[in-house]
Order: structure tokens, then sequence, then C-alpha cells
């Protein structure tokens, strides 16, 4: 006797890793899939029947990194519904993945049917199902109101002249902002003396970023002290022409009236310009950032309890939408569910169902094809082939 084993087509590149060519933006899904089927599975075209999906088009540059290349496309395939399987022909192409879809053959008897066993099940089946996909295109968040930067410092004396000193929120100039404004904690004005003028600040506006800073330009005028001591310094000048005439103030003391009054003038001088100002400023306003949103579809049977919760995550970052979401989610979920009804069928081979193929019985019964297993004899009549299914009858719960 002569024992034989044939895998799948599938089998060799499942555990095949390729990285892929760089796709540009706009490269649609259906393109990719083709090109990772020519380049990474080294398929020619006779081998490839890829259609029916992937008119979406991706909304960044992308690469598929060291993964197998049917993953790879399965990947893109599950935004439109679909899974990649190889023919009896030995064609790579794609089938529905929704339990619903309609038959592919129709028995109106039974003939072709020996048995068909209903296998026991311990798990419980997937009640709520997650999509996480990433959107293409950027959305604004604004965090709320905070400080942008630490706080300012600013040294003034009578040398003072028009300051100007430039902020920015990050150190790369990349941290966005809008709303700001400028909150004097302390101001250079403080104390008995200006030794600064007005206050006031203009936005570093970001390229490309209507009305959103990246900082600001906190600016000083120039301050009454340099005028002051401009003045009193004529004025200590004027009051030297002042004849040195003396009066009497107590017994036995005299004061020249003009070095008095130079001394008050060269006083006020002095302590103008040993005057330093200290000032604090900060800026605040409400940071922005662009972010690709994560984009989460939910499907979940009613009134499942939390205790009762089964849940499955699937992460594809192809999925770009909240619509594509949404349905991926419900297609899986409907497909989990519908595994809680496994169906051992055997029968006659047919060669007009494949893998993933619905087939309906004169009961109208329908059953999901998940795998085919043939045993061949030499000089046999008939073949007879043992089918992994589920049964997928209308109407029929887990």
């Amino acid at each position: 006797m002569l024992t034989m084993s044939a895998l799948s087509r599938e089998a060799p590149f499942v555990n095949l890793k390729r990285s892929s060519d760089d796709f540009a933006r706009g490269t649609t899904y259906l393109t990719m899939g083709d090109t990772v089927a020519r380049e990474d599975m080294q398929l020619d075209s006779d081998e490839i029947d890829l259609s029916a999906w992937g008119a979406q088009t991706t909304g960044l540059k992308m690469q598929f990194v060291l993964q197998s290349p049917l993953v790879t496309i399965a990947q893109l395939m599950f935004v439109d519904g679909f899974m990649p399987r190889f023919t009896g022909e030995g064609k790579l192409s794609q089938t529905f993945a929704d339990v619903a879809k309609a038959p592919a053959r129709f028995y109106l008897n039974d003939s072709t049917l020996i048995h068909i066993a209903k296998p026991y099940v311990d798990a419980d089946p997937v009640n709520h199902v997650r999509v996480v996909g990433i959107a293409s295109v950027k959305t604004e968040v604004v965090s709320p109101r905070q400080p942008l930067t630490q706080e300012v410092g600013v040294t003034t004396g009578y040398f003072t002249n028009k300051e100007e000193i430039a902020v920015y929120w990050t150190s790369d100039r990349t941290q966005l902002a809008k709303n700001v404004q400028l909150s004097i904690i302390k101001s250079v004005n403080g104390g008995l003396s200006v030794l600064g003028g007005g206050e006031s600040w203009d936005p570093i506006l970001a390229e490309g970023a209507s009305g959103l800073l990246i900082g600001a330009r906190l600016k000083l005028a120039t301050g009454f002290s340099p005028y002051i001591i401009v003045f009193l310094t004529v004025v200590y000048i004027v009051l030297a022409l002042i004849p040195d005439e003396v009066i009497a103030a107590f017994v036995g003391f005299t004061f020249p009236i003009g070095r008095l009054i130079q001394a008050i003038a060269l006083a006020a001088i002095l302590y103008l310009m040993t005057k330093i100002g200290r000032g604090q400023y900060e800026f605040v306003g409400e940071p922005v950032e662009y972010v690709y949103r994560e984009i989460v579809g939910i499907a979940e049977i009613d009134g499942t309890l939390t205790e009762d919760l089964n849940e499955l995550t699937i992460e594809n970052h192809l999925v770009q939408t909240q619509a594509q979401a949404d349905a991926s989610a419900l297609l899986v979920l409907f497909r989990q569910q519908a595994r809680a009804n496994p169906r051992n069928v055997r029968g006659l081979h047919d060669l007009r169902l494949e893998p993933h193929d619905v087939f309906e019985i004169s009961d109208g019964r329908r059953f999901l094809i998940e795998q085919i297993q043939r045993r061949l004899v030499r000089e046999a009549q008939q073949v007879i082939a043992q089918y992994a299914t589920i049964e997928v009858t209308p109407g029929l719960e887990p």
C-alpha cells in the first residue's frame, strides 16, 4: 500500500517571512496585493486571479515588514470582507468571508452524503469583537489650557532698550498651540522705578498650520529710566552754575546751596543706575497635535453580561474608516458564532467545492467548508471526502 500526503498551496507561504516593496501614498489595495503575490510569493500572472476588492487607496507610504506575504494579502482583503485562497486550479484568488453568502452548490437529494456528525464543543463562542484600525487622515487634538513654557526670566536696568526675546514651546520648534496669552508673574516695572516700557508679544506662526503658533517674541519697550538719567545729568551740570552762597542752618554750620542741590541730583542718578529689575513671564495656551486617530469597530451579541464576555480583538491598520471597522467586526462576529456549530460531513467528493464554499442540502441546511480531506484508493469507483464544516443555516443559534 502506498500512502501519500499532499499539502495545499497555502502551506509554503504561511511561515515565509518577507518585507514588501515600499508602496506610495495613493496605491490601491488590489495593486499592493498583486505586487506582493508577484514579488514576494513569486507567482506568475496565470497563477493570480485577484479581483472584486481593493479599490481603496492607502493614505500613507506603506511597507509590510518581515511577515508572511499570504498574511499581508489577507490583511488587505480583510478591509473589504474577503479572504485569500488557492483554487483547485492552483490560482491565488479570493472568497467572501460572510457566512451568509449564497451557496456555491445546491444538492436536491442527499445521495452524495454519507454521514453528518456534530462533534462536541467545549469552548464558548466569541461574543464580542473589536476591530482596531487607523484613520488615513490626521485629526486635530487640542489639549486643555496649560503653561506652554517654563517661566521666562528677564533682567533689566537703566541700559534696557527695546528688548525682544524669542520663546519656543519646545526646543525642536514643532509643538503647536492656539489661544495663547502672556501671563505676567512678576513685572520688571515693579518697585520704585520704571526700568522697562510696555510689555507685549508677537506670535511666531508655524508654517503650513493656519493660525497655530510654535512660539512667541516677548517684547519690552524702552523704559523711562534712560530719559530720567539724561534729564538729571543735565540738571546736575546746570546746578554746577549756581553760586556757592551759604546759609546758616545751625550755630557754627553753613551749607553751599549749589552743592546741596547737585548732591540730590547725583544721588538720584546713582540710584537709577544701580537699580536692577527682574521680571518673570509665562505663556499659557492650548497645545495642538495632529494624529492619526485610532478607529474601533465593535460588534457584540445583545444582552451579553460583563462576566460572560468572550472578546476577540483584531488590529489591522489598513482599516481606515469607521464604516469599514464596523462592517469587519460584524463579519468576524458572525463567523466566530458559526464556529460554535461545527459539523463533520462525509460524502462523495465534489470537485466543484472549494474550502470556504457554502453548500446547501435538500432540507435547507447550509454548511461552510473550512477544510477538505480526500482518500484516494487505486481503481476505486468513488472518492470519499471528509469535510470539516460549520453549519450556517439562517436562523441557527450556537
